[in-house]
């Protein structure tokens, strides 16, 4: 059986010293939880500058389930002349995972799918498991297809869902499992995971509706909050 996915998504927030901060902080209240699930796997994906920090921190501190780090994007470019692009070369030290194609990179950075593929192509030869997200089945890749079940995630994250202010709107879990359901008969057991306003008060009917995993921002950020959720899967 796979193990859950409950990743953290902190988008642009805390700098390498906040970053640490939080992991010690989730270190130190885990030991008093005794929250011990070995099957679930923690996806931590911190601003890029972060990412060293981290690694060097997971060095030095042990938790009763595996803990990993991912990015929140990568470039749809190599190596070479791409002001302000972070390419996979120059994070494959640092990172399993990958989000690929989050609504919020749609939004407001005009990602297109063909960028989505690419980044898929980059991603898998170092062995970064991407993490695909689609509002609807118009944001999968026509080729999703070609890729193992083993090699990719599948987060479905309906934009409407995304928690603004703190206010989370989270879907009927009866349209998670439609969709899920669907998604699964029509492109195979890939691992499908949910995003958008996921919370304690949710993650267990989430669960019950089919997904494998979340993908958690606003509630991420408090280490009591994404204890919570922890302790639903």
């Amino acid at each position: 059986m796979r193990k859950k996915l409950i990743v953290a998504n902190w988008k642009s927030n805390k700098n390498p010293s906040e970053a640490k901060d939080w992991l010690d902080e989730f270190k130190l209240k885990l030991e008093f939880t005794k929250l011990n699930n070995d099957n679930i796997e923690v996806v931590i994906c911190p601003p890029y500058i972060d990412l060293p920090v981290l690694k060097d921190t997971l060095k030095i501190l042990s938790f009763p389930f595996s803990v990993s780090l991912g990015s929140q994007d990568v470039s749809h470019f190599p190596d070479g002349s791409y002001t302000g692009c972070v390419s996979v070369n120059q994070i494959k030290d640092f990172v399993s995972y990958s989000l690929v194609g989050h609504s919020e990179r749609k939004k407001y950075f005009n990602e297109q799918i063909e960028n989505i593929e690419t980044k898929i192509d980059f991603l898998l030869p170092f062995g970064i498991k991407p993490i695909v997200c689609a509002g609807s089945e118009q944001d999968l890749p026509g080729n999703i297809k070609k890729y193992n079940p083993q090699q990719i995630a599948i987060m479905f994250e309906p934009p409407s869902a995304i928690s603004k202010n703190g206010v989370f709107e989270a879907v009927d879990p009866a349209k998670v499992e439609e969709t899920i359901s669907s998604w699964q008969n029509k492109y195979g057991p890939y691992q499908f995971l949910y995003g958008g306003s996921v919370n304690s008060e949710n993650a267990k009917s989430l669960l019950l509706a089919g997904a494998e995993g979340f993908v958690s921002g606003k509630a991420s950020l408090n280490v009591d909050s994404f204890i919570e959720i922890l302790q639903n899967v």
